[in-house]
């Protein structure tokens, strides 16, 4: 969420009463961008959870296959990495 939206910079400037918008340009919207996650066990779960709640479309990587949620789309490794797009070279 920081890489995309700037939030610790901009909440650094704010407390410098540094109110200009601009210092965190540019803003990226995360609403429909694709998350890559390696394995659902107990935290890839739950960051595939919460991002669904942000709108961001999943694929999910696992070395061994299990019952997953159905908004999750299951992908080899290779493709898993060129597919997401949600990093923080992609955003910089």
């Amino acid at each position: 969420m920081d890489c995309a939206r700037g939030i610790i910079l901009f909440n650094r400037k704010v407390k410098d009463k540094r109110w200009e918008f601009s210092l965190v340009k540019p803003l990226f919207r995360i609403q429909g961008k694709t998350l890559g996650i390696f394995g659902l066990g107990r935290i890839g779960s739950v960051v595939a959870k919460k991002a669904i709640g942000f709108g961001l479309k999943i694929i999910a990587c696992v070395p061994y296959v299990f019952k997953v949620n159905t908004r999750i789309k299951m992908v080899n490794f290779s493709q898993l990495l060129s597919d997401s797009v949600l990093s923080p070279s992609t955003l910089l």
